[in-house]
């Protein structure tokens, strides 16, 4: 299954906040995504990218998503 730029432009966005996923996260990506996410740089996580979503978005909202947010939730 091909996967389209849109799908990898998303998968940059959210490394860029949740930083980069581990090989164990990656295992059950697809084969493009994979090699996609491994082509990068190792980007640290970065929440503060959250707070420009909305003027409403404050420190417990930022905190919520960054705890829904996971690449892997079972590790």
């Amino acid at each position: 299954m091909s996967v389209c730029f849109e799908n990898l432009k998303q998968l940059d966005l959210i490394v860029d906040v949740v930083g980069s996923p581990t090989v164990d996260d990656l295992s059950s990506a697809c084969e493009t995504a994979r090699l996609h996410v491994l082509r990068r740089a190792n980007h640290q996580p970065d929440p503060t990218i959250l707070y420009s979503l909305s003027s409403d978005c404050d420190h417990e909202v930022v905190h919520l998503l960054c705890q829904m947010l996971v690449f892997n939730p079972v590790s």
